[in-house]
């Protein structure tokens, strides 16, 4: 899919999705029987308490790891079938992913301007916009600064803001704003979300 084709349904499709941690002492089961649809342009905040699945729900649905059991298409692309290569591709060019803690995502010999260069480089992308990018997460005047110079909320802002560089069809960031559609480990709601929560954004 090039970077530039819009997808005509979901951005991502699950169907009875099911996440299993297998260690010495057994079996847990991070998610069960998980149904998902989430379609271009739409802002989705998972929320529940802490060790409900929303960390291992986002890994899945960013092409990080397969899931156990069910059914899961990610930008067209059967996660669990898909060869170890396509996936390596879907995430590199297609998909941002931002950790909890957003400075171990970010690169400290690097300006937040080289950041989102960086990106564009991976892409092939001559032409992006970077200081379109940086004004549209409030870093326009910080681009020279590297991530020890910047506050959390900044790193957590560029962290952000590279992957919604332009061709990236969703990021999955961990701060979400006020606003938004909740997803929990058996289906979704539009409830306010309570802490602590991810969020994913599909564009």
């Amino acid at each position: 899919m090039a970077t530039g084709d819009v997808l005509a349904g979901p951005v991502v499709e699950a169907a009875d999705l099911t996440r299993v941690y297998r260690s010495a002492t057994g079996e847990t089961y991070a998610l069960r029987g998980v149904d998902l649809a989430l379609l271009p342009g739409s802002l989705t905040v998972v929320a529940g308490p802490s060790g409900s699945g929303k960390s291992s729900l986002l890994t899945l649905l960013s092409a990080r790891e397969r899931p156990s059991a069910g059914e899961l298409r990610v930008l067209g692309s059967d996660v669990a079938g898909a060869s170890a290569a396509l996936l390596r591709r879907l995430r590199h060019r297609r998909i941002g992913y931002v950790p909890q803690r957003a400075s171990t995502g970010l690169f400290p010999h690097l300006t937040a301007t080289a950041h989102v260069r960086q990106v564009a480089s991976w892409r092939r992308d001559r032409h992006a916009d970077v200081d379109a990018v940086l004004d549209a997460v409030g870093l326009a005047a910080r681009g020279g600064h590297r991530p020890a110079t910047m506050s959390g909320g900044e790193q957590q802002r560029l962290a952000v803001g590279w992957p919604w560089s332009p061709g990236r069809r969703w990021s999955s960031p961990t701060s979400p704003p006020p606003s938004s559609t909740t997803a929990t480990p058996t289906g979704c709601s539009t409830r306010s979300p309570p802490p602590p929560t991810r969020a994913a954004r599909w564009s």
